[in-house]
């Protein structure tokens, strides 16, 4: 399979495992960054190999049991499919010894977290024009 076949089954993992739409995910700037960041820190063929089996389950009639049971709570890959999903919403990656390590400043800006809470990134992005005048959500 070619890497770009590689690139597209971890857009749609992405995809399906943050609940974000390709768009919302592509909009962040960093989907490029992300794969090649997870494909250095784990080695491209143990992620090739789970996003393999993240592609024999897309589409089928039970996918999310399958996701759960083949990818989510798997003993060989749940600390990665956690890592990556972990990764989108706050920008940062486990290392070896299980600390955090922000990947970019656009990693961090653009996680998935800010948008979930309704909450703007504290120094990092500008809040507009008038938003002192409003009480904080």
């Amino acid at each position: 399979m070619s890497r770009d076949k590689y690139f597209e089954l971890f857009l749609q993992f992405s995809e399906f495992s943050t609940g974000f739409d390709q768009p919302r995910l592509w909009g962040t700037g960093v989907v490029k960054n992300y794969y090649d960041a997870v494909e250095v820190k784990v080695g491209s063929s143990f992620l090739h190999k789970m996003l393999e089996i993240f592609g024999s389950i897309k589409g089928r009639r039970d996918e999310k049991d399958l996701f759960y049971t083949e990818l989510f709570f798997s003993a060989e890959y749940r600390s990665l499919v956690k890592g990556i999903i972990n990764l989108w919403y706050t920008g940062l990656w486990c290392d070896e010894e299980g600390e955090p390590v922000v990947l970019s400043s656009e990693s961090y800006l653009n996680g998935l977290m800010w948008n979930v809470v309704g909450a703007h990134v504290l120094g990092g992005k500008p809040y507009g024009y008038g938003s002192w005048a409003e009480a904080p959500v």
